[in-house]
């Protein structure tokens, strides 16, 4: 993907994907989550990963698990938004923030970054990249965005509570994030087993 040239935060910065796609990235208003509704989570779920206990008891490792057969992500629906939105509107109400790609008017990719935290951590709450999207670069942006926003506050680390998908966790292995252990699971809303990730910026 081609940028345009990092910019303050705020700005737009415009891309071009390998595919021909301008997409414009640009930070979100707390009023426009709403807009969460237009990308399309779907996707075919072939495998996915669990984090287990390494065989020394002294870390933990990712184990991929094939389903078969193979099982179907679908859209979030009405109910699966407003949840969602319930979720990640506190965290931008208390400074976090949201950044959207877009492709002209359409939201079609976003990352949540949420406050600075007293040990100068912060969750990425949230990134998204809508079906016929991925893989274009647009999943990569935006996590760059969140890690220059979380450099400019102060923030030294970022931890990730990930989706168990095989797509999810090679994206943030790619990244360059580890799996880790957190010894409080309050912090990150995720199901037992589900990898959680840290990127120490």
């Amino acid at each position: 993907m081609r940028s345009g040239g990092e910019g303050p935060a705020g700005a737009k910065q415009m891309c071009t994907s390998g595919e021909g796609m301008e997409i414009e990235l640009r930070e979100m208003r707390v009023e426009e989550i709403g807009m969460i509704e237009q990308v399309d989570r779907s996707e075919r779920v072939e495998a996915k990963y669990v984090a287990e206990r390494s065989a020394d008891g002294m870390g933990l490792r990712l184990r991929k698990v094939l389903k078969v057969p193979p099982g179907e992500t679908g859209p979030w629906g009405e109910r699966g938004v407003e949840e969602r939105i319930n979720l990640w509107r506190p965290e931008l109400e208390k400074g976090g923030v949201m950044v959207g790609a877009f492709e002209g008017e359409r939201l079609v990719g976003f990352g949540i970054l949420g406050r600075k935290l007293r040990d100068g951590s912060a969750e990425m709450c949230a990134l998204f990249v809508g079906a016929g999207y991925r893989r274009s670069g647009i999943g990569s942006r935006l996590m760059g965005e969140m890690e220059r926003i979380g450099r400019e506050r102060g923030v030294s680390a970022l931890f990730i509570g990930s989706n168990a998908t095989e797509s999810a966790v090679d994206f943030y292995l790619k990244q360059g994030c580890e799996v880790i252990g957190l010894s409080d699971n309050s912090l990150i809303r995720h199901r037992t087993g589900d990898p959680v990730f840290a990127k120490r910026l």
